[in-house]
């Protein structure tokens, strides 16, 4: 066991590939100091548990899962708010087609889970087995004839339906697919494209190095550059709630320019700061943020040293990440943890004493 005391990031990371948390990871963290923007970042283990898999290094791709939900579905409402295309407190039944009980579900509900509609489905059961059909369509109707769990802005339920649909509407209102509409307006002005991947939009190029999680339930193919969650791979594309791949660069780069923008040091030509700040601030009724994650209870998966004015999110393939607006850091972990298996015991314990460790030794910078 690690001696939490005495241990280094460096330590805590050879523990974690040693105990097979993950077999690869890719670390950064970066913090402002009085001369600019200063990044720190590391890459451990290999692409897979073979022998021959190759090493972990800066153009190493990840499976993000969940960070696809704030940082593609929840920043791309961001031209449409600009452009008055939608409004945070608009019905669904005026955005897309809804049956009645779902009629009073808004915007604003999605995007804090808290619509009523249930946390998960196995829709890909289903959907793995026909042909012929949109898949995209079919998983938006499945979703749609759910029965709602609670009355839609009652109660707090993490549900990837109520992004599925968030992807669904910004098609609809933008007029474009979701990776492309993203592409176009959130990546492409703060040029960061090429250190993104994105699944059934793009296809795997042979210079591009994914880290594996794992096989293909259904059809027993490694995923490896194809996206973990079954209801993305069985709609064959990227969604509102998973299917983006990204370097560390990439998803460091992101949240890096959203902490600079939250501190008016930095600007994007496609949405209004007004906008983003309520995003990066607001919760709804005071309790629920809209899009990210917040640190909560006695051991936030963030550990100790944030400040109460921290975003992130957590991604079930292993990632997470978290800007402090108050300390002004960004933190980012990517991993394949997945790979050994869906038990979150190992990285749960991690997580904290990571992040706790990574802090302390950022603060020797600061």
């Amino acid at each position: 066991m690690l001696d939490k005391k005495k241990t280094t990031v460096e330590e805590i990371l050879l523990n974690s590939l040693n105990n097979e948390v993950f077999s690869g990871c890719a670390l950064g963290y970066s913090y402002i100091a009085k001369d600019g923007l200063k990044r720190v970042e590391m890459y451990r283990g290999k692409t897979g548990r073979e022998r021959e898999s190759t090493s972990i290094d800066k153009y190493t791709f990840f499976d993000v899962a969940s960070l696809t939900k704030p940082l593609v579905t929840l920043l791309s409402l961001l031209p449409l708010l600009k452009d008055k295309k939608i409004e945070i407190d608009e019905r669904l039944v005026n955005l897309i087609h809804v049956p009645s009980d779902k009629k009073n579900i808004q915007l604003k509900h999605l995007l804090s889970h808290t619509s009523g509609l249930p946390a998960h489905r196995e829709y890909f059961k289903k959907m793995k087995d026909i042909s012929g059909y949109d898949k995209k369509d079919l998983l938006t109707n499945l979703i749609l004839e759910e029965k709602l769990q609670t009355h839609p802005g009652k109660e707090y339920m993490y549900s990837d339906l109520d992004f599925i649909l968030l992807g669904k509407i910004i098609e609809k209102k933008s007029g474009l697919p979701l990776p492309a509409y993203w592409i176009e307006k959130i990546i492409e002005p703060i040029q960061l494209k090429d250190r993104f991947f994105v699944y059934g939009y793009q296809e795997p190029q042979n210079n591009q190095n994914f880290a594996e999680t794992g096989l293909c339930s259904w059809s027993g193919n490694t995923l490896r550059g194809i996206v973990h969650d079954d209801n993305c791979r069985a709609a064959g594309c990227i969604q509102g709630h998973a299917g983006l791949f990204s370097t560390l660069d990439g998803i460091m780069g992101l949240c890096e320019h959203l902490l600079m923008s939250a501190l008016s040091q930095g600007k994007h030509p496609n949405y209004n700061q007004v906008d983003l700040n309520f995003f990066l601030y607001e919760k709804y009724k005071k309790k629920w943020p809209y899009g990210f994650d917040v640190p909560n209870g006695k051991t936030p998966s963030c550990g100790s040293r944030f400040s109460d004015k921290t975003i992130g999110h957590l991604g079930f393939t292993g990632t997470s990440f978290w800007i402090d607006l108050v300390k002004k850091r960004v933190v980012v972990l990517l991993t394949n943890r997945v790979l050994y298996g869906a038990d979150k015991s190992k990285i749960q314990i991690l997580r904290p004493m990571l992040y706790n460790q990574v802090i302390k030794e950022l603060e020797q910078y600061q």
